[in-house]
This record gives C-alpha cells, sequence and structure tokens, in this order.
C-alpha cells in the first residue's frame, strides 16, 4: 500500500517574529483539521487484485482509507471475484469500480460505508421469474500446449454436481448463469470460472509440485504422483545449476540408481559412461554393452559413446580413446533427462531395455506473447587439488637409500639423477604439466512463442573449452535447435517438427599417459641446453605430446517429427520419424622429432572419418475411453529402424618433411581401409493402462523385437512386463485417520527385457586379411565362426516400492527395491583349432544379478515468507553377483569369472594378501594361501568391497531475489591406493608422492608404511613384484565432494519496467569445488589414479528476459 499526501502552504511577510509563528501555527492546525475532514473522499486507494474475493478487497480498502464498512456476510457469498488495478483512486470511485456487475449498493456518511443488496425494479423482477437461469455449458479443457486433458474434474461451486472431461477433454454441465465452475485436476492449478456463455475453452496451467511433475515415459507422459514405474528425472533448472560440458554429467549425483562415470576426468569431449542399476552383463570381458539405450524427442540413438571397435580401428578418439556425443548436445536447449529403470518403464523397448533408457526431451514453444532469452557465461578452471610429491631431496636421498640397500653403485646409465642432473633443479611436474589455467565460454541465444495453434523454440549456442595442459588447445562447440508446434484450428491434428544440429572442433591432445608422467624426477630437465627434447636415459618426455598435433570435428544432426490425429472422440493415430547423423572426422599428425629416439620411426598421420546415422519410424494408435469405474488407454504401435555405420581410414608414413603432414599425398607409404555396417531393427510394441478413480492403476506393456545382429534361428523375441500401483492416501479410511499422511502408493512391476548391444555379423563366419600372401596374391583368415544360434541376452526385473508424504507433501519418501537378474550371457567361446580358427560368440548358462536399495528424500524445509528452503537427498545400495555359471569352461575367459562376486571381481579385486613388512630386511611379504611353493594364482583372493554405496545432497536457499544452490556428491567404496607410477617401485627413477616418506630404513624398524627401498634391479627389488597386485593396494576410496555451488540473484522487477526486461539474471557458479577424504594421493578422488581431475571451475554468467 503506498498513499501520497501533497500540502500546500503560503508564506507571509511579517512585521515581527512573535506574529510569524503565530501564523506558522495556525496554518499546521487547519491544514491538518482539512486533511481529516476530506479523508473520506479524497483518500488515495491503490490496490491490484486478480480473481480476488469481494470481502478481502473491501477489508483492504478499509485498512488504506480508514472507514468502517458495515455489510451482511451472507450478502457477500458466491459473488464473483474481484480484479482491478487501482491507482491513486479516491474512495467512491473505487467502490464504484468493486461494485461494477455485482447485486450490491453502497452508501458513504460519517467515516462509514454501508453496503447492502440491490432491489430489483417492478420489471427486473418479472424477468427474473420468467427467465431460465440454467443453461447448457458444453466446454473444453486444455493444457499450456493446447492439448485436450482428460478426467478433469468440473463441479459447480457450492453444490455436489461435478462432471469429468471425456478423452477429447471435452465436459457438459447444467449451471446457472452467473455460477461459478470449479476446474480441478492433478498436476495443475485450480481455476474459477464464472458462467457467461455456453461455450468454454478453459486452459489449465502446470502446478509442478514434486509429486505432479511430469515425466516423460516410452510414447507418453504421465505425473510422478500416477506413474506405476520408477522414473528417475533432472529438470531444465537442475541442469542450469552445473557448468558441466556435458549433459549427461549433470546427472552425476543426481539420481538414485544411476552412476555416471569418465576414463578422462572432467576433459572437454570425454567418453561418459552410465550405468543404471549396475551392469547386467558381463563387463569388460562380456561380448555386449552396458550402456543404456539413449532416445531423443522420442528418437532412439544407435550409441552413445563411440568406443566400439569400428572407432578404435578409424583411431576416432578423444584423450582416452572414446569420445561422447553428447558432449555436443547444448544443454540451455535440455528441457529435462527422464531415466527409466524397472521392467515397467523399460520393457516397451524391447531387447534394448534391459541396461535401462535415457531420455532426453529438447525444450518446446508455448503459447504466450514472444520471449527472447540471452544468457551470456565465461569463467575459469584449474586443477583443484596436488598429490603430495617428494621435492628433489627427498627424492635424490630416497635414490641414494635404494643404491645403498642393494649395494649397487650409481653410474650415468642406472643413475643419472644421482650423477649427471642438476642435483638443485626442483620441477613440481604436476603444476608444470597440469597447472595451466582452462578458460570456458558460452553463449545462448534463444526465441519462443506462439499461439494455441502455433508454437516455436529457436535456439543457438556456443561454447569454448580450454585445458590446463596448453593454452593453445580447446574444444569449440556451435549448434542450433529449431522446434515448431502445429495445432489445427479444430485442435484433431497436431505436428512438432524438431531440427537439431550441431559441431564440435577440438584439439585436445591424445595422449592417455599425459598424466602419469607427473611422476617425473624432479630433477629431470624436459629440454635440452640447444632447446630440443629431452630422451635422457629413454624417459618418454610429455612436451612431446605437444608436439604432435590431434584434430577432430564431431558433428551431430537430429531432425524427427511427431505426427497425430485425432479421428474420433479418444481414438488417436500417431506417427514418429526421426534421422540422426553423428559424424567423426580426425587426423592425428605425428612428426618424427616427437618419437623418442629408443624407437625412432619417421613422420606418419592417420586420417580417418566415421559417420553413424540413423532413421526410425514409429505409426501408433491410441484408444482412452472411460470404462467402468475408471479410465482405459491402450496403444499400439510398431518401430522400424536401420542403422548404418562407416569408417575410412588413411594412414599415411615415411613422410619427407613434417610440412607435409596435413596431406596424406605427402607420405611415401599409404595404407587405407573402409568398413561398413548396417543394424535393421523391427519391433511391435503395445501397452494397456487402467487408472481407477487416479486410485488404483494397472499397467501392462508388451513388445516382439526382430534384430539384424541375431542368428537365423532366434531373429525373433518376446518381452512383456506388468505394473501395479495402489495409491493408499486416497482411501476414506486413511484420510479419516491418518490426517498427517497427505500421499501414499505403493506399487510393484515385474518384467522381461533384453540386450541386443553387440557389434553387427557376429553370428556370421567372417574372416580378415592374412597376414601372408600366397604366391603374391593376398590372403584371408577366419576371424569368427558362424551361430546361427546368437541371440539376446535376458533380464528379468523385479521391484517393490513405497512412497510416502507428509504434512501436505512437506516431506516426500521414496524407496525402491529391486532385483534384476541376466541369463544367456554372450561371451566368447574357445574352438578348436582344426576348425579354421577364429572365436566363436555364443550364449552361456550364466546368471549375473543385479540387487539393491535406492531411497530419496525431499524436504520444504522452510516456506512462506521471503526465506525459503529445500533439501533433496538419495543414496543408493547396489550388489553385482554372479550367481551361477556352469558354462564357465567353455568360455575364452572363464577364469576370469568368480561364481559368488561381482563379475569383474577377479580383474580388478584380485589380489595377493600383503603380510606385512619384514622388520630385519623391510623387504614386503605374502600370506601363502593355497600351502604351495611359491606364490601364484591359489595365493589370491578376491579383495572385499566393504558396504558400497553412493549419492548425492542438495539444499537450495531463497532470500527475495536471492538464490543458492549447494550441491554434494558422496561416495563410501574399496579401491586402489598406494599407487605405483609406471609400476616402479620407491627407489626407482620416479619420483614417488610423500606417503614413501614412511618406510623401512633400518634392521628393526616396524609400523612404516612402505616397505625398504630399491633400485628395481637388484636382488631386493624381487620381493616389490607382487606388491602391486597385492591388497597393499588396495584400501578406503570414499570421498565426499562439493561438486556444484550455484548463486544467482534475479534484479528487482521495478529496476527492469523501463528496459523492457521481464527478467535478469547474475549467477556465479563452481563446480568441483573440494573434496573430503583419505585417498589424498590421487588428483581427484572421483575419478581415480592417473585420471585427468574434474577441475575446480568458477563461472560468471548474466541471464537477461525480453
Amino acid at each position: 500500500m503506498k498513499i501520497n499526501h501533497y500540502l500546500a502552504g503560503y508564506c507571509m511577510r511579517s512585521y515581527s517574529r512573535q506574529v510569524l509563528r503565530i501564523m506558522k501555527l495556525t496554518t499546521l492546525i487547519i491544514i491538518t483539521c482539512l486533511l481529516q475532514l476530506s479523508a473520506a473522499s479524497r483518500a488515495q486507494i491503490y490496490l491490484k487484485a486478480d480473481r480476488i474475493s469481494l470481502q478481502n478487497v473491501l477489508e483492504s480498502i478499509s485498512r488504506q482509507s480508514g472507514y468502517d464498512f458495515v455489510y451482511s456476510v451472507p450478502d457477500l457469498k458466491d459473488l464473483k471475484p474481484v480484479s482491478l488495478n487501482l491507482k491513486n483512486a479516491d474512495l467512491e470511485t473505487a467502490l464504484k469500480i468493486c461494485f461494477k456487475d455485482q447485486p450490491l449498493v453502497f452508501d458513504i456518511a460519517d467515516r462509514t460505508v454501508v453496503i447492502k443488496k440491490k432491489k430489483l425494479s417492478l420489471l427486473d423482477r418479472i424477468v427474473s421469474y420468467v427467465e431460465d437461469k440454467e443453461i447448457d455449458i458444453k466446454g473444453t479443457i486444455v493444457d499450456e500446449t493446447g492439448k485436450p486433458l482428460p478426467g478433469v474434474n468440473v463441479s459447480i461451486k457450492g453444490s455436489t454436481t461435478i462432471v469429468r472431461t471425456n478423452a477429447s477433454g471435452v465436459f457438459n454441465i447444467r449451471a446457472d448463469i452467473g455460477s461459478t465452475l470449479e476446474i480441478t485436476c492433478i498436476g495443475y492449478k485450480k481455476q474459477e470460472i464464472s458462467v457467461q456463455a455456453k461455450t468454454l475453452i478453459i486452459q489449465l496451467i502446470q502446478d509442478i509440485g514434486n509429486l505432479d511433475q511430469v515425466q516423460i515415459i516410452a510414447y507418453g507422459a504421465v505425473s510422478k504422483r500416477l506413474n506405476t514405474a520408477t522414473v528417475g528425472t533432472v529438470t531444465a533448472e537442475t541442469l542450469a545449476q552445473q557448468p558441466v560440458n556435458n549433459v549427461l554429467s549433470a546427472l552425476n549425483g543426481r539420481l538414485s540408481g544411476v552412476r555416471v562415470t569418465s576414463n578422462a576426468g572432467g576433459v572437454a569431449g570425454a567418453g561418459i559412461s552410465v550405468k543404471v542399476r549396475g551392469d547386467n552383463s558381463f563387463g569388460i570381458f562380456g561380448s555386449s554393452s552396458g550402456d543404456p539405450l539413449y532416445v531423443i524427442d522420442g528418437i532412439p540413438q544407435a550409441s552413445g559413446t563411440r568406443s566400439d571397435s569400428q572407432n578404435s580401428n578409424s583411431n576416432i578418439k578423444g584423450l582416452t580413446g572414446a569420445t561422447n556425443m553428447f558432449s555436443i548436445l547444448n544443454m540451455e536447449d535440455v528441457e529435462q533427462i527422464d531415466v527409466l529403470k524397472d521392467a515397467d518403464a523399460t520393457a516397451i523397448y524391447g531387447a534394448r531395455g534391459a541396461n535401462g533408457v535415457v531420455l532426453i526431451t529438447t525444450k518446446k514453444g508455448k503459447a504466450g506473447r514472444v520471449k527472447i532469452n540471452v544468457d551470456l557465461n565465461a569463467g575459469a578452471g584449474k586443477v583443484g587439488h596436488y598429490i603430495p610429491m617428494m621435492n628433489t631431496q627427498q627424492y635424490l636421498e630416497l635414490r641414494r637409500e635404494a643404491f645403498k640397500n642393494e649395494g649397487i653403485t650409481p653410474t650415468a646409465e642406472n643413475a643419472p639423477d644421482l650423477t649427471s642432473w642438476d642435483q638443485n633443479a626442483d620441477t613440481d611436474f604436476q603444476r608444470r604439466l597440469l597447472g595451466g589455467t582452462a578458460a570456458m565460454q558460452t553463449a545462448n541465444l534463444s526465441a519462443s512463442g506462439g499461439s494455441d495453434l502455433v508454437n516455436y523454440y529457436i535456439g543457438l549456442n556456443y561454447r569454448k573449452e580450454g585445458t590446463v595442459i596448453a593454452k593453445n588447445q580447446n574444444v569449440n562447440r556451435v549448434g542450433g535447435l529449431i522446434n515448431i508446434g502445429f495445432t489445427s484450428a479444430n485442435r484433431r491434428f497436431n505436428a512438432q517438427i524438431s531440427t537439431n544440429y550441431a559441431v564440435e572442433k577440438s584439439n585436445m591432445t591424445s595422449d592417455p599417459f599425459y598424466v602419469e608422467m607427473i611422476a617425473l624426477p624432479p630433477n629431470f630437465s624436459l629440454y635440452k641446453a640447444d632447446g630440443t627434447l629431452n630422451w635422457d636415459n629413454n624417459f618418454d618426455n610429455p612436451m612431446a605430446s605437444l608436439l604432435s598435433v590431434y584434430t577432430a570435428n564431431n558433428a551431430f544432426l537430429s531432425a524427427n517429427t511427431n505426427l497425430s490425429y485425432k479421428v474420433v472422440t479418444g481414438l488417436t493415430l500417431r506417427a514418429t520419424a526421426g534421422y540422426t547423423l553423428n559424424r567423426l572426422e580426425n587426423s592425428f599428425r605425428i612428426p618424427a622429432v616427437s618419437n623418442n629416439p629408443v624407437a625412432p620411426k619417421a613422420s606418419w598421420a592417420w586420417f580417418a572419418d566415421s559417420p553413424n546415422s540413423n532413421y526410425t519410424i514409429e505409426p501408433q494408435i491410441e484408444y482412452t475411453a472411460m470404462t467402468g469405474p475408471g479410465k482405459l488407454t491402450a496403444l499400439l504401435g510398431g518401430t522400424f529402424s536401420e542403422a548404418i555405420s562407416e569408417y575410412t581410414k588413411m594412414k599415411g608414413e615415411n613422410y619427407t618433411y613434417d610440412s607435409q603432414l596435413t596431406n596424406i599425398e605427402g607420405a611415401g607409404l599409404v595404407t587405407t581401409e573402409f568398413d561398413e555396417q548396417k543394424y535393421h531393427y523391427a519391433s511391435l510394441f503395445a501397452r494397456l493402462n487402467y487408472d481407477i478413480q487416479n486410485k488404483y492403476l494397472l499397467n501392462l506393456t508388451y513388445r516382439n523385437d526382430a534384430s539384424s545382429r541375431f542368428g537365423t534361428n532366434n531373429r525373433l523375441a518376446n518381452f512383456a512386463a506388468v505394473g501395479a500401483a495402489w495409491l493408499f492416501s486416497e482411501e476414506k479410511w486413511i484420510k479419516e485417520n491418518i490426517s498427517f499422511l497427505s500421499f501414499g502408493k505403493l506399487k510393484m512391476s515385474y518384467g522381461t527385457t533384453g540386450n541386443d548391444r553387440i557389434d553387427n555379423y557376429r553370428y556370421l563366419r567372417t574372416y580378415s586379411p592374412g597376414l601372408n600372401p600366397y604366391q603374391s596374391i593376398s590372403t584371408l583368415k577366419p576371424s569368427s565362426a558362424a551361430n546361427p544360434n546368437l541371440k539376446w541376452e535376458s533380464t528379468k526385473k523385479a521391484e517393490l516400492s513405497l512412497s510416502l508424504g507428509f504434512f501436505k507433501d512437506r516431506i516426500l519418501f521414496n524407496g525402491n527395491l529391486y532385483r534384476n537378474r541376466s541369463s544367456n550371457m554372450l561371451n566368447l567361446t574357445a574352438l578348436a583349432s582344426q576348425s579354421g580358427g577364429g572365436g566363436l560368440i555364443t550364449n552361456l548358462d550364466a546368471v549375473v544379478q543385479n540387487k539393491g536399495l535406492e531411497l530419496e528424500l525431499n524436504t520444504r524445509n522452510i516456506t512462506g515468507g521471503d526465506f525459503g528452503w529445500n533439501s533433496s537427498f538419495n543414496v543408493s545400495f547396489e550388489r553385482n553377483v554372479l550367481l551361477s555359471f556352469k558354462d564357465k569352461d567353455k568360455a575364452t575367459l572363464g577364469a576370469y569369472y568368480v561364481v559368488g562376486e561381482a563379475v569383474d571381481a577377479f580383474l580388478y579385486r584380485s589380489k595377493f594378501k600383503f603380510n606385512g613388512i619384514d622388520p630385519v630386511t623391510g623387504a614386503p611379504t605374502y600370506a601363502d594361501l593355497d600351502g604351495q611353493p611359491g606364490m601364484g594364482v591359489g595365493d589370491q583372493y578376491v579383495a572385499g568391497l566393504g558396504h558400497p554405496f553412493y549419492g548425492g545432497l542438495n539444499n537450495s536457499f531463497t532470500y527475495k531475489g536471492l538464490n543458492l544452490d549447494v550441491f554434494f556428491k558422496f561416495e563410501n567404496s574399496r579401491g586402489v591406493i598406494n599407487i605405483l607410477p609406471y609400476g616402479i617401485a620407491p627407489g626407482g627413477l620416479m619420483n614417488q608422492n610423500q606417503s614413501v616418506l614412511d618406510r623401512w630404513k633400518k634392521d628393526g624398524d616396524t609400523g612404516t608404511q612402505w616397505p625398504l627401498a630399491v633400485t628395481g634391479a637388484g636382488a631386493a627389488s624381487a620381493a616389490y613384484g607382487l606388491l602391486p597386485s597385492s591388497d597393499f593396494t588396495w584400501g578406503n576410496t570414499s570421498y565426499i565432494k562439493l561438486k556444484s555451488v550455484n548463486l544467482s540473484y534475479n534484479l528487482p522487477k521495478r529496476w527492469l519496467e523501463k528496459a523492457k526486461f521481464q527478467q535478469v539474471k547474475l549467477s556465479l557458479q563452481g563446480l568441483n569445488l573440494f573434496s573430503i577424504t583419505k585417498n589424498k594421493y590421487v588428483l581427484d578422488p572421483e575419478f581415480g589414479p592417473n585420471v585427468y581431475p574434474g577441475l575446480r571451475t568458477w563461472m560468471l554468467g548474466i541471464n537477461c528476459t525480453l
């Protein structure tokens, strides 16, 4: 409320100061009295109301004017809500506007306003008597995009009359003119509409609470409240809080049951691995991929991370040999990401749903005025933690001690660091190689808007990200997205057309061992006195990697359309068609000067091109009807898809001049390879959903798949699932007896899914070029045998889930207990040599189980007023175990699997038992587990994992226009510690971390962490041979990381009105800020040893909306 008073005065000349004082006092008294007397008619009323009750409006006017209002409360009952905008209005004007079209009159007298009903004239009474006030009303209710909403409740306020909209969003009701219709629907804001016409079109606005959040599922969408499946969702709001370089990285720690990892840490363009509820395949030794299926705007993608055999052969790679197509998707264009987990959600994807499904939905236009958004960000990243390494004096002392322990004399050949290198030089190679600053800039421009019939979203984006390795290395990305939606005037036909294009260019180093070189001796010189690279003692020089030139272009094109036509009420035809092209081109040029002289080689270069294309067509028919006590929805559809992957590789060798490395024609020897593979996929799918009063829910899914990747005898397979949910909080006896329980849902699901993520043509006998020609004729050799019985792995998923809400959903809890069992495991089987050679991929009799518990808690701790505080927490407990392996002897790599342990247990956790340090000799000792002479496989055991779990905690604070989001990621785990650089023991020609300072030095030393120092060449070094393979290098790798912080401030709207801005937001974002861990001898505990760390990044940004 705001009231301005304007005072007028006059000034008189007086002949005496006393007369002047008297007149001033008199004037003040007169003015005060006049103001008091005129308060009634001249009170300045400021009031803005939108559909507020008349009684509330009158109370506000009373407070501003100081007048008393007298009226009968029943006279104000059931009147139309008031909408007005008063600025500097007097009392009489304000009341006239309030009572417009209301059956009331008012009278002002003696600082009192008397309100009473308007008396009808004789003519009005006659008309009222003969006129029929009730009319038949037909209305259509739609959402914000114009799509009809079925099952919406429409009631007449103050009566028991209630109807529901049909499948077309249409309702019919009979009501009095002037009465009020109440429209309610789960997930949408309640509306009240005054009856003035016979035909109504009502648009509902989403009310995004946690339970009413819309989740995208296969071929549809549903609110979280009514979803029978288990789906994890990350919205655009959460995505925007994280300055990550890959849209999938934004899932990291945000969803229960979802692991996001990278073997290249936080480097731009690196391969990202997503695991949903563990690995259902045979892991690294298996023949199938454990990656989920990725779907963008309804179109399944051929692959995610590109590290398959084709791309390896074509030398298409990033820092560690893998790239990821999602690094070139612009996060600002993504509306939300949904991860489908259980059988109810994934079985409808059949042979591609065993490992979960990741659905990415891009932003669409919404009806309304044109909205232009500009988002600019700039910042930098640096390595946030360096390993405490020994300095030169500590290192040299270690080296001298090692030579003394083994009785060896240092020479220029075995100890150049002690005899010929600078004894005072002290280079911290971590800061020398990784101590740069990675500059980052992003820019996004978007426009959206439209009407009820046409909407659009257009976005342009740019991103540039550097590296801490070298200033001239970076990744540049530019792209654009266009989404256009059309709806016919009769709302029967709808079309959504989308095109997304982006290209990413990179010149990042491709040497995966670059990070390991941080352990070079601190007195090693990278350059000789003449400025050339120093290769003393045949050391690999990290600067050589920077002389090699790696360039890569990663282009992504996606075009799709979604069409729908409503034939009759409840019957809709749909069709989805899409095309995707992901093309990777690269060159890798290695000048002769970058090669270690120990293995001299002439200049050479790679040139590679690998396009992957995919098209998909999915016709569908959907029928919805109110059947019996509930709503029935039936879906029937089919999928027709083809994926084509190619690679062309040219290798040029023996270049005469390095300046010709960019041209393959400059090579003395050229080798060319080409490969093309096709993958065909066809299926029939169906879904049946029945909803009884939003209380009892049943969902049935079925899919029949045919895949060209399997043998002629097993090309077809059936998959099905059932999901059911009971919203027991809707039961009357629950509402009456447990009032604090606002939501309760119990659900279960069971079904089968499959995995066809294997290389193409594995069921055929294939050949590869032979090594030796026959009579100068090229030869072929068998590479794999035929298997017409090859079929997909099958996964049976079972789940029980409980969701609870307390105190009007201020506290929301969700718990999921699941068990997945996979069989028909694909693996390589050895063949007898007389068979012609080559391996055979077969389905083996083995069962892999993943079971786990997921817990989620969301709370609104403080609400109302200027300050708000919300929290979200998730934690996941997973266990992977090989339950049985009857065909273990048939598998080529069967010895690497241990029944009763995880599928990767032998590879990563098979350890010798470290038995302490001999106090006399200082040598490491090991337990003899098999009682046999010597140490062998029988003396190894599977090191324990403890009780692993992982998750995340987010806290969001708001105060007026200020927002702060703080996100922690945590993991409890055991893994590799005490890493030996390049496998070299302490005392060898390589630096070590400072934990080695706590080592055995003399007879009688006990309680030290490390054994004695050795050179690696003497007799005492032999005992170190087993140390890297022992549990000495196995321990606690748990951590808590402050993963991201987002601080933003929305400028007050009153500041923006003149500039015509809707919103201006300033932001400061941080990423990978610090970690708490016992495992301090790694650059980043999240990614492990010898991996490029996640950079500590700060970004400043401004977001403007016009």
